[in-house]
């Protein structure tokens, strides 16, 4: 469905277009119904691109996910959608021939659309596998563009090891994929006529992108500049610039739904609600919950602080209870057909609160427990410690958190915080930290902590930290959200964290007024790690809403990730009183700092962790 997309301030429908065109385009050349197998990476991006009632218009009436089990399906055509990787190739052909010997009558039809295109090396292998001659093969060339709407404000690239295979395998071809992307959006919405940055990956990213729409044979710059600009300017953020952010709990609703429950591609599971007692072994049965702005409640709580949606949940609940009044005042045919349609849209209301109200709930159950708010104050004492004791109270937090075996990913990222903040730890210090992780955890971290030490997220410290001044420039610190009524309302962008404000959205507002060039800006700039670069495209057009006079639309394009927190200040940024802009932003992939860590992590096996499982990471 697109009707999530309908309010996009530019229109990001068009981004799904071409690749729903040519996968109905492949699917209409195989007659009759079809099951389709997706690769387990595929099946969201697909998701974002293509409509399940398009994939039904084409024949397709049975999906499955890849999966090391034979498909047990009685279609004649199996349409597999993968990546060209060889465990994928390999499981295609297990299943093949797993065909073949359950049913040697039945015919089947395979036929394996490639994502984005074929390999040589894929090629060779379902030779050497034996099903070269039983697969019909396509190619669904949507990475070339690897722009995926996430919602009416969000793009997302789906590069989850951006950051990994930067930071720690130094292999730039992301960049070059971000440039592309880049240079797509503009071939379809107007070539931009402004473009800043912060960072050396932003910068690299911003190069390429010119460089790509300099060349000759390069067609998508030539279109870009005759399309009419929709977009005022772009701004790419390197996310080693702020590397805080991602390592602080995130608390508004939206971020705490991905750090606790966890959203996949923009769902999350839910209860079923009929089926709370009447599940099987004790298990209920459960759904998928779309989380974007088609849902009406959702789009009014997902950027607010946690402590303050109950007010919104309560209110919401008596509005629907007041429309279900209404049906004692309707004595007439036309009352009560007014009242049929007011119900219709209260019912979906009603299966939409009682969700959240679930979700809310799974939340609480964390966000309330000491634990929880021992953690968000040893992050606000990191974050404003400044005195001599600041470094040895975090290093007691961190002891506190080994000694209870907390998860090793809050553990991670704790030192990640703490690293960052004071510019590295004393080398006494940084070798009790990695001799504690790895004679409590497991010495499979060993790695993990040299792949934070080689990406700089935990290294030794070599002078003075500078995050005084920058917080202090940036106004980082503010007060933290009690949970008030007003706090539905929140007037400083300190409300999606415990009393901290994003350093990327200071670098986002500072871009507009008084500019990063000017006064508090440039000292804060000057102390951030990267490049600041800022350029304008000659004698080009204004974009039209800038001509009109309607907010000026503006693109934040983040390298190496984003959180939903940092994502609920833009959009409360963009929403203010007097402030002209409006952001879309475009991201490498939606993040937050379990993840971030998770990624850098080694996978190694510990056999003593098999034999000792009171030994095992939790």
């Amino acid at each position: 469905m697109t009707s999530h997309l309908r309010n996009a301030c530019i229109p990001l429908v068009q981004l799904r277009q071409a690749a729903a065109d040519r996968l109905a385009s492949i699917l209409s050349e195989i007659d009759g119904p079809k099951a389709l197998v997706l690769g387990p990476d595929l099946s969201g991006p697909l998701g974002m691109l293509v409509d399940v009632s398009l994939l039904k218009q084409n024949g397709v009436d049975a999906m499955y996910e890849l999966g090391p089990h034979a498909i047990r399906c009685q279609h004649q055509d199996i349409v597999y959608v993968l990546r060209p990787d060889l465990p994928s190739i390999t499981t295609l052909s297990e299943q093949v021939h797993a065909h073949r010997q359950e049913a040697p009558a039945r015919h089947h039809h395979y036929h394996l659309v490639f994502v984005p295109r074929a390999t040589l090396l894929c090629e060779s292998a379902l030779v050497q596998l034996g099903v070269y001659g039983n697969v019909t093969r396509y190619e669904l060339c949507i990475e070339a563009r690897r722009l995926f709407p996430y919602d009416d404000d969000v793009v997302t690239m789906c590069l989850e090891r951006c950051f990994r295979d930067l930071a720690v395998a130094n292999d730039p071809t992301c960049l070059y994929s971000v440039a592309c992307a880049l240079v797509h959006f503009q071939e379809l919405f107007g070539r931009i006529p402004r473009v800043l940055g912060k960072g050396d990956w932003a910068h690299r990213v911003a190069e390429l992108m010119m460089k790509v729409q300099e060349e000759p044979s390069a067609t998508p710059a030539k279109r870009s500049e005759r399309v009419e600009p929709l977009v005022d300017e772009l701004i790419i953020i390197d996310r080693r610039v702020d590397l805080v952010t991602p390592m602080l709990q995130q608390l508004n609703y939206e971020g705490l739904l991905d750090e606790i429950v966890g959203i996949t591609n923009g769902f999350v599971e839910v209860e079923k609600p009929a089926a709370k007692d009447s599940s099987k072994a004790g298990r209920p049965a459960v759904m998928k919950l779309g989380l974007n702005s088609d849902d009406d409640l959702f789009r009014q709580i997902r950027n607010t602080n946690f402590n303050a949606i109950k007010h919104v949940l309560k209110r919401r609940a008596a509005h629907i209870q007041a429309t279900y009044e209404e049906r004692h005042a309707a004595e007439s045919i036309s009352q009560m057909s007014a009242f049929m349609k007011k119900f219709k849209a209260v019912q979906r209301e009603h299966t939409s609160l009682q969700a959240h109200i679930g979700l809310a709930e799974r939340v609480s159950d964390v966000t309330r427990t000491p634990a929880f708010l021992r953690h968000l104050q040893a992050q606000l004492g990191v974050l404003v410690g400044s005195g001599a004791d600041a470094p040895a109270e975090a290093d007691a937090y961190l002891e506190e958190l080994v000694g209870k075996r907390a998860p090793i990913a809050q553990v991670l990222r704790f030192i990640v915080l703490m690293s960052t903040v004071l510019n590295g730890v004393k080398q006494k210090q940084f070798d009790f930290i990695r001799r504690e992780i790895v004679q409590t955890y497991g010495f499979q971290h060993l790695l993990t902590l040299d792949s934070l030490e080689r990406s700089g997220l935990f290294v030794k410290r070599e002078s003075r930290s500078s995050w005084p001044s920058v917080r202090s420039a940036l106004n980082l610190i503010g007060a933290p959200v009690s949970g008030g009524a007003s706090d539905t309302a929140p007037k400083t962008m300190h409300f999606a964290f415990h009393g901290y404000a994003p350093i990327t959205c200071r670098l986002v507002e500072g871009a507009l007024q008084p500019g990063w060039s000017h006064g508090y800006m440039r000292d804060a700039l000057a102390q951030l790690p990267g490049k600041t670069f800022a350029h304008t495209v000659d004698d080009q057009k204004r974009p039209a809403g800038a001509v009109q006079g309607a907010k000026k639309i503006v693109v934040v394009c983040f390298v190496g990730g984003v959180t939903f927190a940092e994502i609920s200040v833009l959009r409360w940024l963009s929403g203010r009183q007097n402030h002209d802009r409006e952001y879309v932003i475009l991201t490498t992939h939606l993040s937050n700092g379990d993840q971030m860590v998770d990624s850098l992590a080694v996978a190694l096996d510990n056999a003593l962790t098999r034999h000792h499982p009171a030994s095992a990471t939790q």
